[in-house]
């Protein structure tokens, strides 16, 4: 069991800050289409990324994830990552594995990491139609055989889409064959820049098969359902975990981070980090259904449907408002005979 599972399961319903997903790029060395990651080249520096870490130690997080964009794209990176060590947090990494070679492997090895890793396909084909390198699998697999021979932990995420949906045997023979755990990624959420992402989103049917096979479906397995009846969040973003952005923003989660929702610069020396967490806190615990929405009074939201108000704002620019993949999905998994 990954560590990060551990926690969940231990910390069951405590509001106590135990994660961070800090984003330090926006940059990805890959060019997937239905990305959520806004791209922008804009992100702290060094020095800038150790002062709002030394920030996340104060407020006693156990789990950190370094997420992007692409964390290895940063030519700072692994000294980021031993510096977190240092400091005593437990490292998870969410990268696509590409740029993971021999030295960065032995690195990781002497300050462990629990690692994510994205799959796109089985094959440089699939890659190249999924993220546009010709050579993407190639890579990707390297990055693989580099951690394992280091003895590093690895999840696969398998990223399945209308674009690598005939090749998702292929991959999870891939994740047995490596003797990895594995699960898959679905569905698709809204993103900055993609305003075409249903026409890559699985239909209902093409997800059941799916999930009869993996075992995996839409059911959610946060931490926190819905317990008050005009209650709007339900997941633990800002309850027992919350996000920093490539600029040092401190956010409810990584899809949280324009207005309406609140954000606290962390890089200035003014802005306490106990201050804004209970602020976000506060936002969160106070925030209530303001519309006749209909995800308001449907007894799958938060308990079932992966819809919160960041996929709904990101998707709608609306807090309420339903996003009609999600519906017909979740409704298609928990409700069918």
């Amino acid at each position: 069991m990954l560590f990060k599972d551990y926690l969940n399961k231990l910390f069951k319903g405590k509001t106590i800050p135990l994660f961070c997903d800090f984003l330090i790029t926006d940059v990805c060395n890959l060019n997937c289409k239905f990305c959520y990651c806004n791209k922008k080249k804009d992100q702290i520096s060094t020095e800038k990324v150790k002062i709002v870490l030394d920030k996340i130690k104060e407020l006693n997080v156990l789990y950190l994830i370094f997420n992007g964009g692409e964390p290895f794209l940063r030519k700072d990176f692994l000294e980021i990552h031993k510096y977190a060590k240092k400091l005593g947090f437990v490292v998870g990494i969410l990268t696509n594995s590409t740029l993971i070679d021999k030295k960065s492997a032995e690195i990781l090895r002497r300050y462990p990491a629990e690692i994510y890793t994205t799959i796109y396909g089985s094959n440089n084909k699939i890659y190249e139609k999924v993220t546009g390198d010709s050579k993407g699998f190639e890579k990707f697999d390297r990055g693989i055989n580099n951690l394992l021979s280091n003895n590093i932990q690895i999840s696969l995420k398998l990223s399945i889409t209308k674009l690598n949906y005939n090749d998702y045997k292929n991959m999870i023979a891939y994740a047995k064959k490596k003797n990895v755990s594995w699960q898959v990624n679905a569905p698709l959420h809204g993103t900055f820049k993609n305003k075409n992402i249903d026409s890559m989103r699985l239909s209902t049917e093409e997800y059941k098969k799916i999930a009869d096979i993996s075992k995996n479906d839409i059911k959610n397995q946060e931490l926190f359902k819905k317990k008050v009846k005009n209650e709007l969040f339900w997941c633990r973003g800002g309850r027992n975990a919350f996000s920093v952005s490539p600029q040092g923003i401190m956010n409810i989660c990584a899809m949280a981070r324009t207005k309406p929702f609140p954000s606290f610069d962390l890089t200035n020396k003014k802005i306490s980090i106990n201050y804004a967490w209970k602020k976000i806190n506060k936002f969160v615990n106070e925030a209530e259904w303001k519309t006749k929405s209909k995800c308001k009074t449907c007894a799958l939201y938060g308990n079932g449907c992966a819809q919160c108000p960041a996929n709904a704002y990101l998707e709608n620019k609306n807090m309420e408002l339903p996003n009609k993949h999600y519906c017909k999905l979740t409704y298609g998994l928990n409700c069918s005979n």
